[in-house]
């Protein structure tokens, strides 16, 4: 089953295409926040409508920020800064991340 991703985290550089040619495979764009470790990318990620790029090490507050840009993309014009955490519909609202989290990114068989 294929489903529609409303949002998507992409990494310039991946293993096999970029993130810019994922995203341009793809039938329907959906909202993205770009991550890299290099600025020289930042221009074309907003010409292909990103909502945030964010520089690696990705710093808390910074992906807060994206995260809270990406909520109100997804809400609609209506959306207020106390927006809940991403979730689909019927589920219930995920967990805020804290410092003490780890989050892993799976890049092909890499972590």
């Amino acid at each position: 089953m294929w489903c529609r991703l409303k949002m998507e985290v992409l990494d310039i550089h991946m293993h096999g295409e970029t993130g810019f040619e994922l995203l341009a495979s793809l039938e329907t764009a959906p909202h993205v926040i770009f991550t890299t470790a290099y600025d020289e990318y930042v221009l074309r990620a907003f010409e292909v409508n990103a909502l945030d790029y964010l520089l690696k090490p990705i710093e808390e507050n910074r992906l807060a920020a994206a995260l809270q840009k990406a909520r109100a993309a997804l809400s609609g014009p209506a959306a207020s800064a106390s927006a809940a955490p991403l979730a689909g519909p019927g589920e219930a609202p995920l967990p805020t991340l804290t410092e003490q989290d780890q989050v892993f990114v799976k890049d092909g068989e890499q972590c």
